[in-house]
């Protein structure tokens, strides 16, 4: 059985979020989705870059199966902190804003498969990295 996991770790010393300290430190096996079984596909990890202010289309729903499993890692590579990446749902010039990761941040997300995954960066310089886990 294929195992994938991914790790969380967020770590704060007292002060900084709360008035004591924040340690968490856990871990989730990505599963094909109802079953104990390891998801065991990917599209490989990506670079993209694309013009600023343009919505561009990362995810084709059309191309997967909603009733499936999805785990999408998406990071904004940008290390001079300036660049933005805005992820959004749903058609090009109609999506739904689902969040924006500032520079060198990322996320591991669960998505559905029944709509498009959009992202429009603030700069053209900007170098989306992202992978798609999925049955």
């Amino acid at each position: 059985m294929a195992t994938t996991t991914a790790q969380l770790k967020l770590d704060s010393a007292a002060g900084s979020l709360l008035t004591s300290v924040v340690a968490i430190d856990d871990t989730m096996t990505l599963y094909d989705y109802g079953t104990t079984t390891g998801m065991t596909k990917t599209t490989g990890l990506a670079r993209l870059t694309i013009a600023a202010a343009t919505e561009t289309k990362l995810l084709d729903a059309s191309d997967y199966t909603s009733t499936k499993g999805h785990q999408l890692y998406i990071k904004n590579t940008d290390g001079s902190g300036t660049e933005t990446v805005k992820v959004t749902v749903g058609d090009v010039g109609s999506s739904k804003e689902l969040g924006y990761l500032g520079f060198d941040e990322w996320s591991l997300m669960p998505w559905g498969g029944n709509e498009d995954i959009n992202i429009t960066c603030t700069s053209a310089s900007t170098i989306v990295e992202w992978m798609l886990i999925f049955e």
